[in-house]
């Protein structure tokens, strides 16, 4: 699911989360699965939400690609692998996370 998607399934519900901390990767500057990135997008998130002690495990990445997930997970990060553009999978997991 790309950004665009993202953005027109769940406008309403992101409304007020989008300000809050969701960021999309193209905005850190790095590249995915690269440790550097998730250090980055942490970083970011920490600043934006200004919650320096925020840990990954805090944190739900989504993604399309197996190995970013893993190399996510592998750094703490709880994970959704958004496959086959499986909207309602993704709301689950975006409501555990309370997310939405």
């Amino acid at each position: 699911m790309h950004w665009e998607e993202i953005e027109r399934e769940f406008a309403t519900d992101f409304a007020g989360f989008v300000t809050g901390g969701l960021l999309r990767s193209f905005d850190t500057g790095s590249r995915k699965p690269s440790p550097v990135f998730f250090a980055q997008l942490l970083d970011r998130i920490r600043s934006r939400l200004r919650i320096p002690g925020l840990s990954a495990d805090e944190v739900l990445f989504v993604d399309d690609v197996r190995e970013n997930c893993e190399a996510a997970r592998d750094l703490g990060f709880a994970t959704h692998l958004h496959l086959n553009h499986d909207v309602a999978a993704l709301e689950l997991s975006l409501r555990q996370a309370r997310a939405l």
